[in-house]
């Protein structure tokens, strides 16, 4: 896994990384690993899936409307994208992406790395704080 901090926001690159959990609950989870690193994103507001030209819209909190996401285990993922602004891209083959705007009064996701001890929180009303070391437990 390689982190880049851009004028833009960050960037995540991968080797041979895949999806290898899916967690439902009033959030959506989604564990990742390409062997030696691993990444952890919960979503707790509306996000989008776009595959096949067709963009889902994906309401957490109802357990039935995140189905289509199921599709994504074992899919390999490219890169990961943040904006500085909040909005969250993950690139998966087969031309599928899943992203997530900034919610008006939630944190809309969390994106954490345990192996490099970074955590990625979008900020209620867009943002994007960055933690480090101990304080991304």
């Amino acid at each position: 896994m390689e982190l880049r901090d851009t004028h833009c926001g960050w960037s995540f690159t991968f080797q041979n990384c895949g999806v290898q959990l899916i967690l439902i609950d009033f959030r959506l989870g989604l564990s990742m690993s390409d062997g030696a690193d691993e990444l952890r994103l919960e979503i707790g507001s509306q996000c989008h899936l776009s595959q096949s030209g067709t963009d889902i819209v994906l309401f957490p909190e109802e357990t039935p409307s995140v189905a289509p996401v199921l599709s994504l285990f074992k899919a390999i993922v490219l890169g990961i994208e943040i904006q500085r602004g909040g909005k969250l891209t993950i690139n998966f083959d087969g031309d599928r992406y899943l992203f997530v705007e900034p919610d008006s009064k939630y944190e809309a996701w969390e994106l954490g790395c345990p192996s490099v001890n970074q955590l990625f929180v979008c900020q209620p009303g867009g943002g994007v704080s960055q933690f480090a070391g101990k304080d991304a437990r």
